[in-house]
């Protein structure tokens, strides 16, 4: 025996709710994470003095510098 429409629909609506409520607690979740992951790393690196050179240092052709020592 099937069970009537209206259950169906109201049990699929409820699936929905609780998937949109559990989406949007992961992309809580996942933001909060980056943003105390970010800024664990750059405190860490602050406090021992860790510096990196400047991303033309090591890539001279990531700001658009034609040169002989860019290949295509």
């Amino acid at each position: 025996m099937n069970p009537p429409r209206r259950y169906t629909d109201y049990l699929v609506s409820c699936m929905g709710v609780v998937a949109v409520v559990g989406l949007l607690i992961a992309g809580g979740l996942a933001l909060w994470a980056h943003n105390y992951v970010s800024d664990q790393v750059s405190n860490q690196l602050a406090s021992q003095q860790i510096t990196f050179p400047a991303a033309s240092a090591i890539y001279p052709c990531a700001t658009g510098v034609t040169s002989e020592d860019c290949f295509p």
